[in-house]
């Protein structure tokens, strides 16, 4: 009888064992989003990812007021109620006039991932985009350099804390994801039946 060849029997399972301890191996996807994550930006007052996309269904009501606004060649507003409607505020979307300025005064700002550059970009736009804090209307800033922009951010939020912008910051990106779907669902049928233009 053929004694077994031991060394090959036991090379065999020292095989099957280090396919076995060997991690899965990381798929596209994977990899995409773990260097997706280790290129995030974040917010320097609330830790928010800006660079988190996510696109939101915009709700019926707010497809018919982009409609209407579309068609009454007015800009898109949103009203946020917060803390159960005991504060409210209102972004709206920028003209082509308004996109430009900021634009121009975002260009001044040197474009570095540092905590301070990013800081001043996010007061800029908050300064664009916010409309109205409870009982405060703001008006369009007249504001045309970075300097006189970020002069113009520390006296409309002067004596609040700091929270307050981090927090309206936050629901400025909501708003922001909101403006990018609205146009894109303006290209599906169902998006003209659910605003009542069938």
């Amino acid at each position: 009888m053929e004694e077994p060849d031991v060394r090959a029997a036991a090379l065999e399972v020292v095989t099957q064992i280090e396919e076995f301890e060997k991690p899965p191996e990381a798929t596209p996807e994977v990899t995409a989003k773990e260097e997706a994550v280790q290129e995030a930006v974040r917010c320097p007052r609330c830790n928010y990812d800006i660079t988190g996309q996510q696109t939101p269904v915009p709700s019926e009501e707010d497809r018919k007021e982009y409609v209407r606004c579309l068609l009454g060649r007015r800009t898109f507003v949103k009203n946020y109620p917060l803390f159960d409607g005991e504060v409210s505020v209102k972004f709206g979307a920028l003209t082509s006039p308004e996109a430009i300025q900021m634009i121009t005064i975002l260009q001044e700002i040197e474009t570095s991932s540092s905590i301070r550059q990013i800081s001043k970009i996010l007061r800029v736009k908050l300064l664009f985009y916010l409309r109205t804090l409870n009982n405060d209307v703001f008006e369009m800033t007249k504001s045309t350099t970075a300097e006189a922009a970020l002069q113009e951010f520390e006296t409309r939020f002067k004596g609040l804390g700091e929270d307050v912008p981090a927090m309206l910051t936050r629901v400025m990106f909501e708003f922001q994801n909101l403006l990018d779907s609205l146009p894109a669902t303006g290209l599906d049928q169902n998006f003209w039946k659910g605003a009542g233009r069938s």
